[in-house]
């Protein structure tokens, strides 16, 4: 004999008959969680998949306990690059390795790192690197931000790329919104 839980079942009355509006925030929300989490497993890899996101307007958060500390550190800027997202509580945690592990030393370098980036994409770039944010974790540099065009997008990644310490660079420039987002007339 089947068991059916009648707690879907409830909820999913209780939704239709508190409205329409809130049957619609509920669901946006949900497409925008998905949206997030399909960003992060694209962008981060297989590690990303055990990421839980909840969104609530425009804003996620993200749970969980993942394996390396790129998804970490980057899921982050992962979730801000998805379009009506505007804040990101990252309550992510690293497994944890058997023995004492000391990271001050990983922040150190990542520190540093976005440093040299932030620093050569202003003279390389020039002014546009002001929009762009750069977040470091071992070696994979992830860029965020609204370019003026894509030729300033493709530079930009370009000269992190050849950067010494950068492993691999993570695109996240969005030129298709600059005007929008500077309200350039």
């Amino acid at each position: 004999m089947k068991r059916y839980s009648l707690v879907p079942a409830l909820a999913a009355a209780a939704m239709l008959l508190a409205g329409p509006s809130l049957l619609a925030s509920g669901t946006s929300e949900t497409l925008m969680a998905d949206s997030v989490k399909a960003r992060l497993v694209k962008t981060l890899g297989d590690d990303a998949g055990q990421i839980e996101v909840r969104v609530i307007g425009d804003r996620v958060l993200l749970l969980g306990v993942v394996d390396s500390r790129e998804t970490e550190e980057l899921a982050e800027e992962v979730a801000l690059s998805v379009p009506g997202i505007r804040k990101v509580k990252n309550r992510l945690e690293l497994r944890k390795e058997p023995g004492p592990v000391d990271d001050t030393g990983n922040e150190f370098k990542d520190a540093i790192l976005e440093a040299r980036v932030k620093h050569i994409l202003m003279t390389k770039v020039g002014k546009n690197v002001m929009d762009i944010e750069v977040e470091a974790a071992n070696g994979t540099v992830a860029l965020r931000g609204h370019v003026r065009d894509s030729e300033v997008a493709r530079a930009a990644i370009a000269r992190t790329r050849n950067i010494n310490g950068v492993r691999k660079v993570i695109n996240l420039l969005d030129s298709a919104s600059f005007t929008a987002y500077h309200r350039v007339p």
